[in-house]
């Protein structure tokens, strides 16, 4: 689903002399980030036009807004932490490219201090699918997104409205499972007034609701 992009702070970064692409403060305003993508969204899968640079990776060609086009390139608008998500799963992905000219390697983006969450995507439908029988209860609706470090992936679940009790009798059933599924990850229940909440209930779609 395209997004409204906005991302006034981080094109005034992208002009300054001195840039950083590895502070702290630029990392957190491409977190913030809504970029455009050639390439296309179809049924909820990413097809992207890697570009090859002059290090010979392949990289996503990004812009951080339509004045950066020219109009003849097929975009998509996708959250950076998406994005991020995206990458992951795809080996054929060595990085991304910012406006034609700054080059972010894909490794870079899963040190071990790094955190990112990010929405499910197709290959997560077992998850989903023994999740919302836990959700057959007082909620109203849910999100659910994957909080990644490294290689650990960690389960957010946004329930609404959330109890401390609905959340333990959630966490308590989810652990009773994963003894049993191996690979399984752990899940953590929150609240949509938590910053996790907040911030998945504005970018990603329920998985259940009423």
């Amino acid at each position: 689903m395209n997004q409204l992009v906005i991302n006034d702070a981080l094109i005034q970064a992208l002009k300054s002399a001195d840039l950083d692409t590895n502070s702290e403060s630029f990392r957190s305003l491409l977190l913030d980030a809504t970029l455009l993508v050639r390439g296309q969204e179809i049924d909820d899968r990413f097809e992207f036009t890697l570009i090859k640079n002059d290090a010979n990776m392949y990289v996503l060609d990004t812009y951080t807004s339509w004045s950066q086009l020219t109009g003849d390139e097929t975009v998509f608008s996708i959250h950076f932490q998406e994005l991020v998500n995206a990458m992951r799963e795809l080996d054929d992905i060595d990085g991304l490219m910012l406006n034609n000219k700054i080059v972010l390697s894909k490794a870079s983006f899963f040190h071990s201090n790094k955190l990112f969450l990010a929405a499910l995507t197709a290959d997560d439908t077992e998850l989903e699918d023994h999740l919302i029988p836990l959700l057959a209860k007082d909620i109203n609706r849910a999100y659910v997104g994957k909080m990644i470090q490294g290689d650990h992936v960690q389960l957010q679940l946004v329930v609404a409205p959330w109890t401390e009790s609905l959340q333990q009798e959630i966490e308590a059933e989810w652990h009773a499972y994963i003894e049993m599924h191996a690979g399984m990850p752990d899940i953590r229940v929150v609240s949509e007034e938590s910053d996790e909440g907040e911030f998945m209930m504005a970018h990603f779609s329920p998985v259940f609701s009423k």
